[in-house]
């Protein structure tokens, strides 16, 4: 069974903590001092989709692909993830949306950031 990792961006402290399900279940994620409200922070799920260089990739990862910035999203009513377009972020779903093949995704892309961490990535070109 694979391990379910998670990510919390924390809005407050402005930091990023990764946790795995296990560590929820152990309570190790309290233990370490963090208590967070729901509306205080952004939990983001690993999606086990590697970029290029081997690295793991997580909702909201900005990606290189095909020199443009795309950030890695979940489609609920598709039930799957997606890479949306920087310049498309404020339409509607299912425009500037590119639903890719993980075999593209490891081959090609790049994760260069995240959505909070690296907001200047988020600049329309």
């Amino acid at each position: 069974m694979r391990e379910i990792k998670f990510r919390i961006y924390d809005v407050i402290n402005k930091e990023m903590v990764y946790f795995t399900f296990d560590d929820i279940e152990k309570g190790k994620v309290w233990n370490r001092g963090y208590s967070w409200r729901l509306e205080k922070v952004e939990v983001m799920l690993c999606t086990v989709i590697k970029d290029k260089n081997g690295k793991e990739s997580y909702e909201e990862d900005i990606i290189l692909w095909n020199k443009q910035n795309w950030v890695l999203r979940w489609n609920k009513r598709m039930c799957q993830y997606y890479l949306q377009e920087i310049k498309s972020m404020n339409r509607k779903p299912d425009r500037g949306e590119w639903y890719f093949m993980r075999e593209r995704m490891e081959k090609y892309s790049e994760i260069i950031g995240n959505r909070f961490e690296n907001p200047e990535l988020l600049e329309k070109k």
